[in-house]
């Protein structure tokens, strides 16, 4: 356990607020929630010494900790379609590109080895 006025490592903050659905085997964040219906979390970033506090998605906080870093231009997207799981299992990168057209913004999105096109909000 972490002392007073220290940050526990992120696995150990993760696990303080999740609860694991057995029916999806999801991993529902029970921290803070946003609007969106995506969990946040407090991270520290930076150099040691001068690290700031930055409020994070915790499914991309996450899959950074148990899969690999998150590439620039790239999201990370719930293959389960819960917005608030942060099971790296359930989770995936995409490439994003925005396009827009006459019927609206379409979002272009890029597995890893697949290519799926959809309007925005379906």
């Amino acid at each position: 356990m972490a002392k007073l006025g220290e940050t526990q490592p992120i696995p150990e903050r993760l696990a303080r607020f999740i609860t694991v659905c057995p029916d999806s085997g999801c991993w529902l964040w029970n921290g803070y929630i946003d609007k969106d219906g995506y969990g946040r979390i407090d991270i520290r970033v930076g150099p040691k010494g001068k690290r700031t506090k930055k409020c994070a998605l915790a499914h991309r906080v996450s899959f950074a900790q148990y899969v690999k870093n998150i590439p620039d231009g790239y999201d990370v997207d719930h293959k389960c379609k819960v917005r608030n799981c942060i099971n790296p299992d359930h989770l995936q990168l995409r490439y994003y590109k925005f396009h827009r057209g006459t019927s609206g913004v379409l979002i272009q999105y890029q597995s890893i080895g697949k290519k799926v096109k959809r309007k925005n909000g379906e």
